[in-house]
């Protein structure tokens, strides 16, 4: 028999049992833990001569079978086992090898100083694999074990079968968690360490029977082995965790680690109080997590040697008790777009994942959400550039956990990092879920028919979409918020459509002035959580002068109607539409510069009150009506209504009550003045016909003057405009009246 002790000074740990944890020992009273020999584990001199023996220094003794088998297994038929071969026992410094035992495959079973890992490291691919058929093929990895009297699957009734995707608590019979059974791995292996990009696609179950005994089985398609450009050797690993969150009473608190090679390390503190504010520290670096949050050091082993095994928990002012849990993570494999469910345990600290992210998975914006019970925390880590210590503060992102989907978007291929941490002064349990989205499906827009966003669109994220322009006519592209609440933008081109609140947003194009281009746009929810309407406004006639119906569905976003105006001048229109929709006016672009734009500027209610509304050149217009989120969706109508334009006698006022064109017959020969004033001193009117305007402030007279004496005058028509008047004022084209230089005339001044 091979026997070995666990100890840190003989380099044999199996499991480290210190003082106060695993391999992560705090002190009493701030003094240094140390490893004890506190137990011992013993192999077999020949494969399959018996068990490998883990002995716990209570006398509970835990059993690896040695009837391991590596199977190829086709559909529910049962696995072909590869050949089990006698190998003796090889001692090294590592741990204990037999040489080509199973299959012609190494059996390895290295010490670490807080697991046991049982790695099967293919050299190269089985004789007995090359050449088949990987259709319908899996290769299987099977061991047993058999759990110590008393000890059970924690949460599991014996004669269960159930996933091995996150690590299992094993307890024994007080409650306490004595080991973990970490979800099985199976990557490439060069010089050092994993190969990043290397995971293969790995499902892990367990048989939990009545007799204790667990059967632990990895599984992977023979596609994988068979690739091409497989990197050898390839480790399966399926490993055994002795790791335990440790509770810290003193500060400060001396800490020790043993780092595991090769991969990224997490050390996490949270602290019993919410009020508490610890300060953890290793190698000179220190987290900055304040009050009420873990305090989380990671460090990716991926990039060196961690060096730096020494640290330090301390309790900064005297703010909450001085006491807290402190946990080296045990670090596990999640694949990018891998949905993932375990549950959490009230007195788990962290969990981890490393993410194989590959060249296929940069820069394509996946949507993840990491749901669970209250008081928990994630952070996303980037490959780092070093092995030293970094904080939460080095994360690309992190959040508290909710359902709530998050944007996340790889720079570069390598091995990143999840944690997930609780929250000081929490202690959540339950069932925790990780799930991924890939991008949303590009939304296709034709005239006239309402699309909505992807049910789980998130802040900031663009959903992309397509539209099928109209040809020689206005393009306009609407989109309106489920939620007056929520906040969504258009973007086309380089055209951000900017309008913020329940408004909809608008991007537009003269089809009429050039080709529409581009056709392909996006949509971003930049803050709330419901979806949106979006839409490509179907286009009508409407003749200049002419009342026009357009019907609208309850799920309507806008339309449009194109106004084709042969004389520039001014109109009163009203729009009448369902529930609070609003309306407003683009007039024709220039030949061959049609590009989307983002009309601005103030947007008119619907209703029956009419609105000026001045043609200033020739061309067609569009007349876009618009729903607003304000108000739930409704179906009905919109209609253009053209009321006469008011028309001025000389030398009669005429009273206003609001913004209004006008028109006039100027009189010939003569100078010609058109003034506004005010009923109200405290309102301020303004006054605009031909190229000439007034702007003068309250309470004075705006008047706009013509000489005709030396001209024709050209303009026959103008508008006003004053800004929420409450009082009417006077409009009026004075009459002129003739005199000579140094003669005295009385001229009659009616009341109004």
């Amino acid at each position: 028999m091979v026997t070995m002790r666990g100890s840190k000074r003989t380099g044999w740990v199996l499991f480290v049992l210190a003082v106060l944890g695993l391999g992560l020992g705090p002190a009493v009273g701030g003094g240094r833990a140390r490893a004890q020999d506190a137990f011992s584990w013993t192999a077999p001199e020949r494969w399959g001569e018996g068990p490998l023996v883990v002995a716990f220094p209570d006398g509970a003794r835990l059993e690896l079978s040695s009837e391991l088998r590596l199977a190829l297994r086709r559909g529910d038929g049962r696995p072909a086992a590869l050949p089990v071969r006698a190998a003796a026992a090889q001692r090294d410094e590592r741990g204990v090898r037999y040489a080509a035992a199973v299959g012609g495959a190494d059996l390895l079973y290295r010490a670490r100083p807080d697991r046991l890992e049982s790695w099967i490291v293919l050299e190269r691919l089985p004789e007995a694999w090359a050449g088949l058929d990987a259709r319908g093929a899996e290769v299987v990895l099977i061991e047993r074990l058999r759990l110590p009297r008393g000890w059970s699957l924690a949460g599991f009734a014996p004669g269960n079968r159930l996933g091995l995707e996150a690590a299992r608590s094993v307890r024994d019979e007080a409650g306490r968690e004595r080991l973990r059974l970490l979800a099985p791995r199976v990557f490439e292996w060069r010089g050092q360490g994993p190969v990043p990009g290397g995971e293969a696609p790995v499902r892990g179950t367990l048989e939990y029977g009545h007799d204790g005994a667990i059967t632990v089985t990895t599984s992977l398609p023979l596609s994988w082995l068979l690739a091409p450009d497989r990197i050898w050797p390839v480790v399966l690993d399926p490993t055994l965790l002795v790791r335990t969150p440790e509770e810290v009473t003193a500060t400060p608190a001396d800490l020790e680690l043993a780092p595991e090679p090769h991969h990224w390390n997490v050390v996490a503190l949270a602290a019993a109080s919410a009020t508490a504010d610890w300060e953890l520290s290793f190698g000179g670096r220190s987290s900055v997590d304040g009050p009420g949050r873990a305090d989380v050091l990671v460090a990716d082993g991926h990039r060196g040697a961690i060096v730096d095994t020494r640290g330090r928990a301390t309790l900064a002012g005297s703010a909450g008790a001085a006491n807290a849990r402190v946990e080296h993570a045990a670090v596990e494999s999640l694949r990018v777009g891998e949905p993932l469910d375990f549950d959490w345990e009230s007195e788990r600290v962290v969990h981890a994942w490393e993410l194989d992210v590959r060249p296929g998975d940069v820069g394509v914006p996946l949507r993840w959400s990491v749901d669970g019970p209250a008081g928990l925390r994630w952070w996303l880590f980037a490959p780092g550039s070093d092995a030293a210590w970094h904080p939460s503060t080095d994360a690309t992102s992190g959040e508290s956990v909710s359902n709530t989907a998050t944007v996340v978007k790889f720079r570069r291929p390598g091995y990143w990092l999840l944690v997930v941490c609780r929250d000081a002064g929490s202690a959540p349990a339950g069932s925790v879920s990780i799930r991924w989205k890939a991008p949303p499906a590009a939304l296709q827009l034709v005239p006239g028919r309402v699309v909505t966003t992807d049910a789980d669109a998130v802040a900031a994220q663009w959903q992309p979409f397509e539209i099928a322009p109209q040809a020689n006519a206005w393009n306009v592209v609407a989109c309106v918020a489920n939620d007056p609440m929520d906040d969504w933008d258009l973007r086309l081109g380089s055209v951000d459509s900017g309008v913020t609140g329940p408004q909809a947003d608008v991007l537009a194009f003269d089809g009429r002035q050039a080709p529409v281009s581009p056709t392909h746009g996006a949509v971003l929810l930049s803050s709330g959580q419901r979806g949106a309407r979006l839409e490509l406004l179907d286009v009508h006639p409407a003749p200049l002068g002419v009342t026009s119906t357009a019907s609208w569905a309850a799920d309507e976003v806008g339309c449009v109607f194109e106004v084709e105006v042969s004389q520039p001048g001014a109109r009163l229109l009203s729009v009448e539409a369902p529930g609070y929709a609003e309306w407003l006016v683009l007039g024709p672009r220039s030949q061959g510069t049609s590009r989307w734009f983002a009309p601005y500027g103030s947007r008119n209610s619907s209703g029956p009150t009419p609105v000026p509304v001045r043609f200033r050149q020739a061309g067609t217009y569009a007349v876009v009506v618009l729903a607003h989120a304000s108000v739930p969706p409704q179906p009905g109508s919109a209609t253009l209504r053209w009321q006469p334009v008011p028309s001025l006698v000389q030398g009669q006022p005429r009273s206003v009550t609001g913004p209004t064109p006008f028109r006039f017959t100027p009189q010939t020969g003569a100078w010609n003045a058109v003034a506004v004033v005010a009923t109200d001193a405290s309102e301020d009117w303004d006054i605009e016909a031909g190229s000439a305007s007034s702007w003068e402030w309250d309470p004075d007279t705006d008047l706009v003057l013509f000489d005709g004496v030396q001209a024709t005058v050209a303009a026959t028509e103008g508008d006003v405009s004053v800004s929420g008047a409450l009082q009417p004022a006077v409009l009026e084209h004075a009459a002129v009246q003739r005199t000579s230089y140094g003669r005295g005339v009385s001229l009659p001044w009616a009341a109004g």
